[in-house]
């Protein structure tokens, strides 16, 4: 099973692990680019492959037009952003989200 890039830098210079606790074990993934860093829940001994697959649900597509959505969001409602940039920015995220699925 492949990583996905960062969802913020689109790097594949990954790092990925868990801390090895025996309960309440925990899941990381960091990039070492950019600094993007998830951490969740995950099973006593997990394999490289479920722990591939935690990095990739943070990372799909969905996920970074989700992260980005909400950022939009945040930024109109604190007026950071005049509702025009918002849809500017909407649009162009629209876009590159079908070129890549296009591509695909």
């Amino acid at each position: 099973m492949d990583r996905l890039p960062c969802r913020e830098c689109n790097s594949r210079n990954i790092i990925i692990g868990d801390y090895g606790y025996s309960s309440f074990n925990y899941f990381f993934g960091e990039c070492k680019d950019c600094g993007f860093k998830v951490t969740e829940l995950t099973g006593c001994m997990p394999s490289k492959e479920d722990l591939i697959f935690q990095w990739n649900s943070f990372n799909t597509p969905e996920a970074l037009l989700v992260s980005k959505l909400l950022s939009i969001s945040k930024e109109l409602k604190e007026s950071q952003i005049t509702l025009g940039e918002a849809y500017a920015r909407l649009k162009k995220l629209v876009e590159k989200q079908w070129e890549a699925k296009l591509q695909d």
